[in-house]
């Protein structure tokens, strides 16, 4: 930074020639010369926003590749949602070097007839490449293998499309913060792809609710995220949404660049999606330094359980997000997100709402967001007036000795030990009911005991529209104008900079030549 007063130093008459001159400068500047600067100021300061940081340093150890076949063959497979989980699916991997994308697909694991070509991009080190396969039946079993004939071929693995509409039961299961103990976090992923699901099958689906990876502006460590979670995410759809800790220095992160997932929102920050007679809600707790109670994101949110509220195929709403408000330990609870989300998941009929950041497993009462709870029934419920809070943050983080270091009424059952919640959704059509059920899994620290922390059942009446129903609401309804509302703020607070600077270099010529 120039300090004026350095003038009356030893330098003070080279300083003088440079305000000499820079007086000139100001003086031959015309009104249109001003306005082109002004223009290219923020036109520099609009690309600057875009910028992404590059080549981090390495935090956690490194993990070799198992290759499959062929010369770079893809590795980190793991599938997503960007459109109607009935239709469509994303295949996502990577490889070392550039390569084709392709992915070979069909119901006969035989005969993997259908081909599909993707896309690719540069990400720091390594080529990030996807698929969107599309067209494809509702409740179906698919079998896949992605990459090129040139640099090789993954191995087959599978996914399943989700049920037609009015649909079957579902099940899935939800788990968060799986940096940084990459052992932990692979003996998590082991137990749900290994018959460590109460119910019988795996999931056809997970939710992340944040902190996948320990600093997000570091390639490294999404390479062995993208690695440790391969077994799972090859075969079950995961459906991520970012924590704190997909951040790095600067806000830079490329959680954006290793997932496609829905537009609905504000681009892939936030979104929503539907899977079979169930709405997710997924939101940006971290809300990129916008409060996450501004009114454009709260528009947003109202509207997505408005529509699923009012939608006929669907009978259960959740709602899932990093940073926990109903917690017991550690970080303290968002009071300001409970003061402004909570009332509209009670307003909409939210049946459960997952946290994470707090590395432990807890459940709350029915509780509303003045702390009023029910516990009437637990823990098996018949449509509770409340939503439920999980905090579910210990898929690679937690410690089974964790203990609660707040008394809060509210909460039902607390347990530290890594962890992920397994429900499972079915109807009856003799009582026209439909019941959730979850079953806890955890393991111990070691990593050489599993057992139940929790078991829950939630029953409610089916509504007599749904048997007929078809078609489900439309929740393309994107937040368009929310990046170019945080660009124009900054530009507008540099450029009044950018004239105040001006003014008081100004000020100071003026002050010298008298």
């Amino acid at each position: 930074m120039l300090h004026w007063n350095c003038l009356t130093s030893g330098g003070e008459v080279f300083n003088l020639m440079i305000l000499i001159k820079i007086r000139k400068y100001l003086k031959k500047f015309s009104r249109n010369h001003s306005k082109l600067l002004f223009l290219i100021i923020i036109l520099s300061f609009i690309l600057f926003s875009l910028m992404t940081q590059k080549n981090f340093p390495l935090i956690e150890d490194d993990m070799p590749i198992e290759t499959t076949q062929g010369t770079d063959p893809p590795w980190g497979v793991h599938q997503t949602l960007k459109n109607d989980a009935r239709f469509s699916k994303v295949i996502s991997w990577y490889t070392n070097g550039e390569a084709q994308s392709h992915a070979k697909y069909d119901t006969d694991q035989s005969n993997l007839s259908q081909l599909a070509q993707g896309f690719e991009y540069f990400i720091d080190t390594y080529y990030f490449h996807y698929v969107e396969l599309k067209n494809l039946t509702p409740d179906t079993v698919y079998y896949f293998q992605c990459g090129s004939n040139s640099t090789g071929w993954s191995k087959i693995h599978q996914f399943q499309t989700a049920p037609a509409l009015p649909s079957r039961g579902i099940h899935f299961g939800v788990y968060g913060d799986c940096r940084s103990n990459r052992e932990r976090r692979r003996a998590v992923n082991d137990l749900i792809i290994n018959n460590g699901t109460y119910f019988g099958t795996s999931p056809e689906f997970l939710l992340q609710n944040g902190d996948l990876v320990y600093s997000g502006d570091d390639m490294e460590l999404w390479r062995n995220y993208a690695l440790d979670v391969e077994n799972v995410s090859a075969n079950i759809t995961i459906m991520p949404i970012q924590g704190n800790h997909e951040f790095g220095d600067f806000r830079q992160s490329y959680y954006k660049e290793n997932f496609v997932l829905p537009e609905n929102g504000n681009e892939e920050w936030y979104y929503s999606f539907s899977w079979g007679l169930a709405h997710f809600t997924a939101l940006d707790s971290e809300s990129h330094g916008i409060s996450p109670y501004q009114a454009q994101d709260l528009n947003w949110i109202k509207e997505d359980l408005e529509l699923a509220e009012n939608d006929p195929t669907i009978l259960w709403k959740f709602v899932y997000f990093h940073q926990a408000v109903f917690a017991s330990a550690s970080h303290k609870e968002r009071l300001d997100i409970k003061s402004h989300w909570s009332p509209l998941f009670e307003q909409y009929g939210v049946d459960i709402v997952f946290t994470g950041h707090n590395h432990f497993y807890e459940r709350s009462f029915p509780v509303n967001y003045m702390n009023q709870y029910n516990a009437t029934g637990d823990p098996d419920y018949f449509d509770p007036e409340y939503p439920i809070y999980i905090v579910t943050a210990a898929a690679g983080m937690g410690d089974e000795n964790e203990v609660k270091t707040r008394d809060n009424a509210y909460s039902a059952v607390f347990n530290g030990s890594s962890h992920w919640c397994d429900f499972n959704i079915t109807l009856d059509f003799t009582t026209n009911t439909t019941r959730l059920e979850l079953r806890v899994i955890g393991i111990n620290n070691a990593g050489t005991e599993n057992y139940f922390i929790d078991a829950i059942n939630i029953t409610k009446p089916i509504p007599t529209a749904w048997f007929t129903a078809t078609t489900p609401a439309d929740y393309n309804h994107p937040v368009t104008y929310k990046r170019i509302y945080i660009t124009i703020s900054i530009v507008t607070s540099l450029a009044g900079l950018a004239i105040v600077v001006t003014l008081i270099i100004k000020r100071r010529l003026k002050h010298l030549k008298s």
